[in-house]
């Protein structure tokens, strides 16, 4: 039993929302193949997209990517305490009572856990391994951090965290390694194309690498494991 999760959000270091279009075909894929998975989702697409939100919770764990996908470490307390409070309340508005959480760009602030207790949280998927210039973590255990339940996203192999960008990038060695007990992906990586502007050299050749089997090497991981939501598991681990 393994933890599926996405990330929902803008398209790749853009304002555009294209990858929305594939949510109907992914929620399609998991039914077909009994997958259960939580959706980390941000704040400010609830009231433009409030039926697709609730239809994905009928299957799945909806959970929270901040209200509008800014650096925590640039937030002071007030800013950080608002943003987790706005995105907790948006969801409320339609019925969705958010228990989980995931930093964007997987980048923390020393505040975080306190503020997700004060607002009700009970765990936290927001500490992955290595990306230049952004974090290197090497403590990816699951385990408590301030009365909240840290679920790291652990390496694919080190360093590189356990999402399907870095499994395109190594393919198909990638399809020799073990698989870790979480596995991430975001929807835009099946438009095909990404906006690279914003990103160095490194970052820009591992995430264009085999961008356009994207579906086919995603469809390949999901069909080889049991997967589950952030909350199932915790709950059948006793974490």
């Amino acid at each position: 039993m393994k933890i599926l999760t996405l990330d929902l959000e803008y398209d790749f270091e853009t304002d555009r929302l294209d990858n929305l279009k594939f949510i109907p075909k992914i929620l399609d894929f998991f039914d077909e193949h009994k997958v259960k998975a939580t959706f980390f989702v941000l704040g400010e697409l609830v009231k433009d997209n409030e039926e697709l939100i609730k239809e994905i919770s009928r299957k799945h764990e909806i959970a929270s990517h901040s209200f509008s996908h800014k650096r925590l470490n640039k937030l002071n307390g007030f800013e950080l305490e608002e943003e987790i409070k706005k995105s907790k309340e948006a969801f409320k508005e339609i019925g969705i009572n958010v228990k989980g959480f995931r930093a964007p760009y997987f980048i923390t602030n020393k505040r975080l856990w306190n503020v997700l207790k004060k607002n009700g949280f009970e765990y936290d998927s927001s500490v992955a391994g290595f990306f230049p210039g952004r974090y290197l973590n090497f403590n990816l255990k699951p385990r408590k951090i301030n009365g909240i339940i840290e679920l790291p996203v652990p390496n694919l192999i080190f360093p590189f965290p356990n999402g399907l960008s870095y499994h395109r990038m190594l393919y198909p060695f990638s399809k020799l390694l073990k698989m870790n007990y979480m596995f991430y992906f975001h929807p835009c990586e099946f438009l095909g194309e990404m906006n690279m502007n914003e990103i160095n050299f490194f970052v820009k050749k591992a995430y264009k690498r085999n961008l356009k089997k994207s579906w086919q090497i995603f469809e390949e991981i999901v069909k080889k494991e049991k997967w589950v939501g952030c909350r199932k598991f915790i709950k059948e681990k006793r974490i």
